[in-house]
């Protein structure tokens, strides 16, 4: 193994075994009306958008497992919805936005908007919900959408200037991200 997937491995395990500890170890006092921060979300997104499609379906998995692990939930909901925020997020990052600081809080933004809209959808067809779908929908974009789009944002600063320091790659190893990359260049 060469130094650079070593390097890129080791972060991506430090990162994830210290983020998945204080998701679930954060007390009452750092939420905001009620939310707290979703540290391994946010990270997916933020691998996503900084690193590429490769590192975000390998971080969207594995963030993905630990979240349904942890909170004792079906295995594969969060897995599907960090992978593909993720994806989305490189997707964009190809496409469309460059990586700096401002788009990668859109990124944040728009994925945590599509997480509560995606949940929301599961809960109304899943499961019974005693109120009217508009008032379900007002109060969800109150009690829920708003809360987690300012904790996800203010915790995606947080991460990505660490992810920027203490990153899975030097600043110049970061991956070319183009339509000629291969499996080669890929640290997994």
């Amino acid at each position: 193994m060469n130094k650079a997937r070593i390097r890129t491995i080791s972060a991506y395990t430090i990162f994830l075994f210290v983020l998945s500890i204080l998701q679930f170890s954060l007390p009452d006092y750092v939420s905001f009306l009620g939310i707290k921060p979703d540290l391994l979300f946010v990270f997916s997104v933020l691998v996503g958008y900084l690193y590429g499609t490769m590192d975000a379906v390998v971080i969207g998995l594995l963030a993905g497992f630990l979240r349904d692990a942890y909170c004792g939930r079906l295995l594969g909901l969060s897995m599907l919805i960090c992978l593909f925020c993720g994806i989305i997020a490189s997707l964009f990052l190809k496409k469309i936005l460059a990586r700096n600081i401002l788009l990668a809080m859109a990124q944040v933004i728009f994925a945590s908007i599509i997480y509560t809209v995606f949940l929301t959808t599961v809960s109304i067809v899943y499961f019974s919900v005693s109120r009217p779908l508009i008032q379900y929908g007002i109060w969800v974009a109150e009690h829920q959408l708003f809360p987690i789009v300012i904790v996800n944002t203010i915790t995606a600063i947080a991460l990505y200037f660490l992810l920027k320091l203490f990153g899975p790659y030097k600043i110049k190893g970061i991956p070319k991200i183009s339509e000629e990359t291969t499996a080669e260049d890929s640290p997994w």
